[in-house]
């Protein structure tokens, strides 16, 4: 009887040393978080960088909810310290097109205590709606007379609209008014295809049309177009 209560003495007292998943260790889990950014106009990909002050939440085992929470570093590193050994997931929330956030998850096994444990990159989206790219040009007005039979005079036209588009879209995403001496300029534009256009009288007489130039924007392009030529 005292064999049976001592080898069930022990076996107790093993199963309260055996710790689930959770502080109180000394193994360490590290990682690094990397964010894509994306255009809202067009979903092009912008650019990549490692993300800074992005919140990184920790599940210990098969817990429901997060268990620890900690933020990336200047240079996208997070550390979750004094960890035991188990299976863990981690997850950082991304983005999609629409602004709905979701949790992009990576798992984790720590072996032994004291080890150090590099988890996989973690990349999420970010859609932005302001780049670096920029595009000027200037605006050329032939003036023609009532009936556009005769040209009367030509100019850069003053405090007149261009608008701003992506390559064949009915819909313009902005405009702008001409200084005095014609120019324009679209700031602050994301990577893509587009279109700059201003409307003009035609010689047949047939009412407005849009005189466009197409053209291609990098990250941090800066094009100057040809002149746009229109009449009036």
């Amino acid at each position: 009887m005292k064999k049976i209560f001592v080898l069930f003495s022990i076996a107790v007292l093993l199963f309260s040393c055996t710790k689930e998943e959770g502080r109180g260790g000394t193994s360490i889990i590290k990682g690094r978080v990397i964010v894509d950014e994306y255009s809202d106009i067009n979903n092009q990909h912008v650019r990549s960088h490692y993300a800074v002050d992005e919140s990184v939440y920790i599940i210990y085992g098969n817990d429901e909810y997060y268990s620890d929470r900690v933020k990336t570093d200047g240079n996208g590193y997070y550390e979750f310290k004094g960890l035991q050994k188990g299976d863990y997931k981690l997850y950082v929330y991304t983005e999609n097109e629409n602004g709905d956030k979701k949790p992009v998850t990576v798992q984790v096994n720590i072996e032994s205590n004291g080890s150090e444990v590099e988890a996989s990159y973690v990349r999420v989206k970010d859609y932005i709606s302001k780049g670096n790219a920029s595009v000027s040009g200037r605006l050329f007005v032939y003036d023609y007379n009532s009936d556009l039979t005769a040209l009367k005079d030509t100019f850069y036209g003053a405090d007149r609209y261009v608008y701003f588009a992506i390559k064949n879209n009915e819909t313009y995403i902005d405009r702008v008014k001409t200084n005095p001496d014609g120019y324009f300029v679209f700031k602050n534009l994301l990577p893509g295809d587009y279109e700059v256009y201003a409307y003009s009288k035609t010689t047949a007489n047939v009412g407005r049309v849009a005189i466009k130039k197409y053209f291609s924007l990098t990250v941090d392009d800066d094009i100057e177009l040809p002149r746009l030529e229109i009449i009036d």
